[in-house]
């Protein structure tokens, strides 16, 4: 990834195992500097999910299903924030949630 994501904040919603798009997505989005907040979807993927996700220095790893609103709405309740300078969310599930939002663009991209 070529682009400076230096001083911005991220989420990457959906990290399974090695081999899920949401693991790559987030190395990528680490290694152009992005700070990044990522999550696995239950206890069963846990243990893999967080070993990934906390090799990526400054990374932190959250427990979320992205099949149940009330579940993102508890990640955000529990102070994760963005910094609203173009802040990426990216969500790596199968139907209506598979998207990438940008904040502060005001759509869905």
């Amino acid at each position: 990834m070529s682009a400076d994501l230096q001083g911005r904040n991220g989420v990457v919603f959906g990290v399974a195992n090695k081999r899920s798009i949401a693991w790559s997505i987030a190395q990528g989005l680490h290694a152009a500097g992005m700070k990044l907040a990522i999550t696995y979807q239950n206890e069963r993927l846990e243990q893999e999910a967080k070993d990934l996700i906390l090799s990526l220095p400054g990374a932190e790893a959250y427990m979320c299903d992205v099949s149940k609103d009330e579940e993102i709405a508890r990640l955000f309740a529990k102070g994760l924030r963005l910094d609203g300078r173009g802040a990426m969310q990216v969500m790596d599930a199968p139907g209506p949630w598979a998207r990438v939002l940008l904040e502060g663009c005001g759509k869905d991209v």
